[in-house]
């Protein structure tokens, strides 16, 4: 990964390329005596927390479907008949998790409306020392891209279209060509910088966070009690904070017990992780669907998407909600941006 918070990093027109509004991420974790923004790859990220953990700890193809508690142990039950039995069983899988669908049945994600191509590429371009992370914006479609180091640049296209699409083969990247067709040289420089089949694509949805995250000795994490959308980077690390403070209740419960010469109280420490997270997990995930609207709105001038008057944005007439926004932004993102950098206060 590489350090981006040290960086100017902010939101662009996505034809002209000028700065809308840039974000200080550097200040907000300085003054919290913080590190300052680490960007990683997931895959990356993913390769260093199972170094960590070991092999012996990881089994793959594990599909669980279902679960059964008696109060004293939990059965998890795997789609291929096998059963593990634990004193706790977290269900991090996801934002189709079977585990929330065991606990509390059939829910609806909420289709945000919008599909999401993404991609990395061996890219380096040339303000890449100081400009760590850019937001393109445009009418119905944006544009995210972010050095994640080692001379590679990851990106995330989002465009409006209707659930279910899908492209030919071998079409992904002629398709974006098309549908940033205009755009700026440093998004169009770095779509024809990545190689096809380094392209995926899904739709976007997102999960409101529930009241109940779990019950006796289960519980859920991430995505499958709290998915939301990516627009400001959060869903993984919501995920990660989740991770550390139920390590924190559960490592509490054990220093009890040894004290106490008890069991670990194992559902305590589920219901108290679930407590400190739910508050915390609700604002971000609102703040997300907040910053969606905002970029899926904009508009930078008068005309924009207004069918027989776009002649109007041949005057260049600064489109109202820009002005507003910007200054929304201005007067609003420094205490956002403290306050979901300031990270998880977890009671340890």
């Amino acid at each position: 990964g590489c350090i981006t918070g040290d960086r100017v990093n902010g939101i662009v027109d996505g034809i002209s390329g000028s700065w809308y509004i840039k974000f200080d991420t550097f200040t907000p974790a300085a003054d919290r005596g913080l590190p300052v923004t680490r960007v990683i790859s997931r895959m990356t990220l993913q390769q260093i927390l199972a170094r960590a953990v070991g092999d012996d700890a990881i089994m793959n193809d594990c599909h669980v479907v279902d679960f059964t508690d008696d109060g004293n142990k939990v059965t998890a039950i795997l789609e291929d008949g096998r059963k593990f039995e634990g004193d706790l069983l977290v269900g991090a899988d996801g934002i189709w998790s079977k585990v929330r669908k065991s606990l509390f049945g059939e829910t609806d994600a909420s289709y945000s409306e919008y599909t999401c191509y993404t991609g990395i590429a061996d890219f380096v371009p040339p303000d890449i020392d100081t400009v760590g992370y850019r937001v393109f914006l445009g009418h119905k479609q944006y544009f995210v891209s972010s050095d994640v180091g080692g001379g590679k640049m990851q990106w995330y296209a989002f465009h409006k279209e209707p659930a279910g699409g899908t492209d030919p083969e071998n079409g992904k990247k002629k398709r974006l060509l098309e549908i940033f067709s205009g755009w700026c040289d440093n998004v169009i420089d770095l779509l024809n910088a990545t190689e096809e089949e380094a392209i995926l694509r899904r739709d976007i949805y997102d999960r409101p966070p529930t009241i109940n995250w779990g019950k006796g000795r289960v519980t859920l994490l991430g995505d499958s009690v709290h998915a939301m959308q990516p627009n400001l980077g959060q869903g993984g690390c919501m995920a990660i904070e989740d991770g550390y403070q139920l390590a924190v209740e559960l490592e509490k419960a054990w220093e009890e017990s040894v004290k106490s010469r008890t069991p670990v109280d194992v559902i305590s420490s589920l219901r108290s992780y679930e407590k400190e997270r739910k508050l915390r997990v609700a604002i971000i995930h609102g703040l997300a669907r907040m910053a969606a609207i905002m970029a899926t709105t904009y508009r930078p001038y008068l005309g924009v998407g207004l069918g027989p008057l776009s002649f109007l944005t041949k005057l260049r007439i600064p489109h109202p909600g820009r002005v507003g926004g910007r200054f929304f932004i201005k007067v609003g993102m420094p205490l956002m941006l403290s306050w979901i950098l300031g990270g998880n206060r977890a009671q340890s």
